[in-house]
């Protein structure tokens, strides 16, 4: 669940700043319109941003970071991997029965989830050994993949309805998010292997706003 309000403003401010940029609003609105006519998998979407009720419009704000996750995806810098649980999640209120699908997760992973408004996250999923996830080889169109291994690691879990602006500051801040959207049964790990992996993939034109927000993002708690 999204306590992003903070990491979504400073989006909102970010797009404000390049409405005089032609290059910006051509490559971010464009994704804004693939998003809202159904272009990409629904599916994979909701890994990234939920909206809270079924039709709502994104934004020229989610469409920055999802086209950022994305091209990180594409370019090799975000692996990505599914975990399936026992169950779909249910309400953040509901710690006994999301837990109870969390219990057997496959080997090496665990999860705790809390819920409520203890942290800003609504659990951890953690791994014990060297786990295989995925990683785009080069950029092609479709990507193609190949499997790597990754080392011990933990990842805020985020359950339910999120803000896109949540999922990307947890890939700057954390390097890694899960994410259990309502209606999947799977969760979905990124990790990001670098950590200037947003520097590495930003056009020039993006290069001052983006490392200022990237500043702001480590900043916060």
């Amino acid at each position: 669940m999204s306590r992003g309000s903070i990491h979504a403003r400073a989006i909102e401010e970010l797009v404000e700043e390049n409405y005089g940029n032609a290059d910006f609003m051509e490559t971010y609105g464009n994704i804004a319109k693939r998003m809202n006519s159904g272009y990409y998998d629904q599916e994979w979407i909701d890994t990234i941003v939920q909206r809270h009720r079924e039709g709502g419009r994104y934004s020229l704000s989610d469409a920055v970071c999802v086209g950022r996750i994305m091209h990180g995806i594409w370019s090799g810098y975000i692996y990505q991997t599914k975990i399936e649980t026992s169950g779909l999640p249910t309400a953040d209120s509901d710690v006994i029965g999301n837990q109870s699908s969390l219990d057997n997760l496959p080997i090496p992973f665990s999860a705790k989830f809390w819920g409520g408004n203890k942290t800003d996250h609504d659990g951890i999923l953690s791994w014990k050994e060297d786990i295989k996830l995925t990683q785009a080889n080069g950029n092609f169109d479709p990507p193609r993949y190949r499997a790597v291994m990754h080392e011990q690691f933990s990842a805020p879990l985020e359950v339910g309805y999120t803000d896109a602006s949540c999922t990307w500051f947890r890939l700057l801040k954390s390097r890694a998010v899960a994410r259990w959207p309502y209606g999947h049964r799977c969760i979905t790990l990124y990790v990001a292997v670098e950590n200037d992996w947003n520097s590495k993939i930003q056009s020039p034109s993006e290069e001052e706003a983006f490392n200022d927000l990237f500043r702001d993002a480590i900043s916060l708690s």
